[in-house]
């Protein structure tokens, strides 16, 4: 990739990339969290109602590098837990 000066741009773990916000449900009693990751705010609260815990969160962290694999499953866990709650009928307006 060329920058708009026509240099080489850097790429990978050398090059200056724009960290990543990542969500999981977490518990207080659990070193680890339950579920996660999710990329949206949203998809983490529909995994937080799953677990009908009270005492169950959102919790977000910041990743310098998410890989391909790790993103596409990150997406299918949102996917899935988006059709989970609507499946169960739950109002998440």
């Amino acid at each position: 990739m060329k920058n708009q000066n026509s240099e080489q741009s850097l790429t990978g773990s050398a090059g200056l990339e724009k960290p990543e916000t990542v969500f999981f449900v977490v518990h207080p009693k659990s070193d680890k969290p339950l579920l996660g990751p999710f990329l949206s705010h949203n998809a983490a609260e529909f995994g937080r109602i799953a677990i009908r815990h009270p005492d169950a969160a959102v919790e977000v962290r910041t990743v310098d590098c998410m890989d391909d694999s790790t993103r596409i499953r990150a997406e299918a866990r949102g996917r899935v837990m988006c059709a989970f709650v609507d499946r169960q009928g739950v109002n998440h307006g």
